[in-house]
């Protein structure tokens, strides 16, 4: 997925030694992407600005998406 054309909606919070994931929209299919790849790849916003699953279902988007 092109990240000039898509944008991180919330980041997962696995429990134990899962790894923590990304949901992805944008051009194409959304998906879900590891942390590592979204980190690699450049999405914007920075893994940190993310909000959880939890807090973006309570709040929704907030790019206008």
């Amino acid at each position: 997925m092109d990240p000039r054309n898509s944008r991180g909606q919330y980041k997962t919070q696995p429990a134990g030694d899962h790894v923590p994931m990304v949901y992805v929209r944008g051009a194409g299919t959304p998906c879900y992407v590891t942390e590592a790849v979204y980190r690699a790849q450049g999405h914007k916003p920075a893994f940190e600005d993310l909000p959880t699953e939890d807090e973006y279902d309570a709040n929704g988007p907030t790019d206008g998406g």
